[in-house]
């Protein structure tokens, strides 16, 4: 695990998102559970009753991290460079411009689960004197999450 904070530790690309001392704190909210998009459809023929039921893929599943992003300092103007510096970090890892790079959650039970995403973007929901910002994360994945037996 990542952080005593969280239920479940998380890695973007081997980054901690989850470290209070650098001020980013992210948790997956969406995705982990979920299952994920199918592509293929049931036929429905006008003239027959019901419908023919036909295979469906694996398609993409989508994934949501939530948390903030905050500023370290003893003053207000140490904790506004702190947090325009790691509001920078963070668009520079979840930038949506790069390529797909492992998700890592280390799970409750000692597991840890993997999956390749890529950012597909970063939501500010609320920002508070350009100190502390609420934050979402959502990222695209094309492939489903790879679980680790417990302690592996």
């Amino acid at each position: 695990m990542t952080s005593a904070l969280a239920t479940i530790g998380l890695l973007y690309d081997g980054v901690d998102v989850q470290d209070p001392d650098l001020g980013i704190f992210l948790e997956i909210t969406q995705g982990l559970h979920e299952t994920p998009e199918v592509r293929g459809i049931d036929v429905t023929v006008p003239s027959v009753d019901g419908q023919f039921p036909r295979n469906r893929r694996w398609h993409q599943l989508k994934l949501v991290l939530t948390g903030i992003v905050r500023g370290n300092g003893v003053d207000q103007d140490a904790r506004q460079a702190s947090f325009r510096q790691n509001s920078r970090y963070l668009r520079t890892l979840f930038s949506s411009t790069r390529m797909p790079a492992d998700l890592t959650a280390y799970l409750e039970d000692g597991a840890s689960a993997v999956i390749p995403a890529r950012p597909l973007n970063i939501i500010p929901n609320e920002l508070v004197k350009s100190e502390f910002m609420l934050v979402s994360v959502e990222l695209l994945a094309v492939a489903d999450w790879n679980f680790s037996d417990i302690g592996s």
